[in-house]
């Protein structure tokens, strides 16, 4: 299970199954100013990146218990379910 709060919104998040991507709010409401920038905008060049960079926030998660993916801006993610902790924690050793 992966599960983690995001210190941005408060939201808990958590995906339990293989497959289930889940996203804070604030990563939802930032993906949306993003997308609705790059349809008037139309082209991904330095102004682009710097919009994304600007309004990130949140984050999102997918796994559950088979595998963990996650994304958005690190800063925000508080993880609560030990298992992702001691994986984490195996990337060091490597």
């Amino acid at each position: 299970m992966s599960k983690a709060k995001c210190t941005n919104c408060g939201d808990v998040i958590e995906s339990r199954h293989q497959y289930e991507f889940v996203m804070c709010t604030c990563y939802v409401e930032a993906s949306d100013k993003v997308i609705a920038f790059e349809k008037t905008h139309g082209k991904r060049d330095d102004e682009f990146w710097k919009f994304v960079k600007e309004n990130s926030s949140g984050f999102f998660l997918d796994g559950g218990e088979v595998y963990t993916r996650y994304g958005g801006n690190f800063s925000h993610i508080e993880w609560i379910s030990t298992d992702i902790l001691e994986r984490l924690e195996g990337l060091d050793d490597e």
